[in-house]
């Protein structure tokens, strides 16, 4: 039998204590079974930054001038892909270098300086 990942593991036993949690306020049960089970660490992030020279290196590479500024406006700004690709040009503030994006679960931030 696999594992689940620690995550995945932790979030079942999460709600596996919040229901015995309930059921013994209820009368229902007289122990917690979960007593004995412990939360599992997660692996350490092991990835690394690239070196300036890989990043400048990819950045120059033969594209369109379209795939080189998506890839530029990512590396500067950190902000997803999927914020970059949503951008239209009522979003831009060209004398500031910014851009407004909509980010995750709806909240409106300012990225930059953006490429205009």
């Amino acid at each position: 039998m696999e594992w689940p990942a620690a995550a995945t593991f932790n979030r079942h036993l999460d709600a596996l204590r919040s229901a015995v949690t309930f059921w013994m306020d209820q009368g229902w049960l007289a122990v917690d079974l979960t007593r004995r089970l412990r939360r599992r660490g997660r692996a350490p992030d092991r990835t690394r930054a690239l070196a300036v020279a890989d990043i400048e290196a990819l950045l120059n590479l033969e594209a369109l001038l379209r795939e080189r500024t998506l890839w530029t406006m990512l590396y500067e700004t950190a902000a997803r892909a999927s914020e970059v690709l949503s951008l239209d040009i009522e979003d831009l503030d060209r004398r500031n270098r910014r851009a407004r994006v909509t980010r995750k679960g709806s909240a409106v931030d300012i990225i930059g300086p953006v490429l205009v």
